[in-house]
């Protein structure tokens, strides 16, 4: 009797899962039309369908930073031009000479270590005493 009783109750737990899933199919909302692969978007028509599948949470406008411009022209010279502060008059120019000491001191205080930091000096050192020529050594 026990075994009968399981049975049934088995099927009727079966019966009511498939009327369950029959329901849900039923009720489902259509999927959204498939767009035409043969016809190109407007850009326009991009950005809005992105913008409907990204939700209501947008990404903050991009806003460009600049921390300044460095350029080394060879022979021992550089242009430096760093953003100190923000505004016309917080920025600290330099060529030749000057911009080389700012490119490097910049270029120094970007390293991630203190060792690489007096790896790259002690570079700069022996080229400035030997050369970067390595033929003669």
């Amino acid at each position: 009797e026990d075994e009968e009783d399981w049975r049934s109750f088995r099927a009727r737990l079966v019966a009511a899962e498939r009327e369950e899933r029959n329901r849900r199919i039923e009720t489902a909302p259509p999927p959204p039309p498939k767009p035409d692969p043969k016809r190109k978007r407007s850009p326009s028509e991009a950005v809005a369908a992105f913008a409907c599948q990204a939700g209501d949470d947008f990404a903050a406008p991009f806003q460009f930073l600049n921390l300044g411009i460095l350029a080394y022209t060879g022979g021992g010279s550089a242009l430096a031009q760093l953003q100190v502060t923000p505004g016309e008059e917080g920025r600290l120019k330099g060529t030749g000479k000057v911009g080389f000491g700012l490119w490097r001191s910049v270029y120094l205080s970007k390293q991630v270590s203190w060792r690489n930091r007096f790896l790259v000096f002690v570079d700069w050192t022996k080229a400035q005493i030997f050369g970067r020529d390595i033929t003669r050594i």
